[in-house]
């Protein structure tokens, strides 16, 4: 009976608080817990995430870029390699109110405010639904965009669904002002604008390792990605995982046998 009355409790603060104060108390939560040593709430990646990647990524001081980074835990890929592994790297998250979060919880990351594109300048449209939130163009209409924002509805109801203007950058452009080209892990989830993020990555000069893409359109992504990198794992049902095949250089990172390139570093750089 007491958990039944818990589990109404908690279904009926969803609904009546605005979605920013649930995510800071979601956070306050993590950070509690660690505080007193427990990891519960330390992996938010959605299924199982951290532990799926560890067997490629076991190891301490690594570089992240993460794109469609929310408010930087609510099912992040990065959160759990930058408390406790000693990673760094970047969060891209293009909605104002989320990069405010993003700001706030993960200080010891660079976060842009801005969407990914195949190059510098313009803006793109964005339709706000929290973690489901997409840019206009992802899908083949404007309807298409619009009715998948609103699957998203009933997670948003204190903000309902908007539209923000978004400026666009390229990564190579981030990855140039940060002055890094050797990342360990780029995670990928922008809801059906994966191709456009790609098309602004010179993967000539980026040396990213692993590549970990949220996609319905894999053989698209996988295109694009075969002339350098080989699809070595499905992680859920729409998260594919892309290693980097040619090796050089070695990780930033602490693994086995890495080469002499320097780590980020990220402390004169909070936000962006």
């Amino acid at each position: 009976m007491q958990k039944k009355r818990l589990r109404l409790s908690t279904r009926v603060a969803n609904r009546l608080l605005p979605n920013t104060l649930k995510k800071r108390l979601k956070f306050a939560r993590a950070r509690l817990f660690e505080a007193f040593g427990s990891q519960r709430y330390s992996r938010p990646a959605m299924y199982g995430m951290e532990a799926k990647l560890e067997k490629y990524l076991g190891y301490d001081g690594g570089c992240f870029i993460e794109c469609g980074a929310n408010d930087g835990y609510a099912q992040s890929n990065t959160y759990y390699l930058s408390r406790f592994r000693g990673w760094s790297g970047l969060l891209v998250e293009p909605v104002p109110r989320l990069y405010d979060l993003c700001r706030a919880f993960r200080p010891d990351s660079i976060v842009y405010n801005c969407a990914l594109g195949a190059a510098d300048g313009g803006t793109v449209e964005i339709i706000y639904a929290d973690l489901m939130s997409t840019a206009v163009g992802a899908r083949p209409s404007r309807e298409q965009d619009l009715a998948h924002a609103a699957l998203a509805s009933r997670f948003v109801r204190s903000e309902g669904n908007y539209t923000v203007h978004a400026p666009v950058r390229s990564l190579s452009s981030l990855l140039d002002e940060v002055g890094v080209h050797a990342v360990d892990l780029f995670v990928l989830d922008v809801e059906g604008f994966e191709m456009n993020v790609l098309a602004g990555v010179d993967f000539a000069r980026e040396h990213i390792k692993y590549i970990l893409v949220e996609t319905t359109n894999l053989d698209d992504v996988s295109a694009v990605l075969a002339p350098d990198y080989l699809m070595v794992e499905k992680l859920s049902h729409h998260d594919y995982l892309f290693e980097r095949r040619a090796r050089e250089p070695a990780s930033v990172g602490g693994a086995p046998g890495a080469g002499s390139v320097t780590p980020l570093t990220l402390a004169p750089f909070a936000s962006a």
